[in-house]
């Protein structure tokens, strides 16, 4: 009777063990599903969202304020021009901040050259983008 028993028991425990692992395994593969399937709904979107800054580059080298205050960052009215056309840009672009730095990494200057955290003079050697780039 006592191996009857233990035999008895022993089935439900490894029903339920594997019971467990059949849960677990599919609750993994349906996360994994449904993440999946958020992706793709939002790979779209976020492309879409680099595809309207793609040509922000392109718009911001064709504004001579810009080339002329990287030639002249120590003239007052080039960087107030600058920071004028940043600002402008800004607004219509929709997003955080624009800044020009030269090749030290010194900002000189910003979108938000009138804001109390301005980049504007700031130096941003330490930042990835950078560091990619030079």
């Amino acid at each position: 009777m006592r191996i009857k028993s233990a035999l008895i028991l022993l089935s439900a425990l490894a029903l339920i063990a594997a019971s467990y692992v059949v849960g677990a395994q599919r609750a993994q593969y349906d996360s994994l599903a449904q993440g999946q399937r958020q992706l793709q709904l939002m790979a779209p979107e976020l492309q879409s969202v680099l595809e309207r800054f793609e040509t922000l580059p392109f718009v911001l080298g064709q504004q001579s304020d810009l080339t002329y205050a990287l030639a002249h960052p120590d003239d007052p009215q080039a960087i107030a021009r600058l920071n004028q056309t940043l600002q402008t840009i800004h607004g219509q672009a929709s997003v955080g901040a624009l800044y020009l730095m030269d090749r030290s990494a010194r900002t000189i200057g910003a979108s938000n050259w009138d804001e109390p955290l301005c980049f504007a003079g700031k130096n941003f050697r330490y930042r990835p983008y950078y560091k990619e780039v030079i």
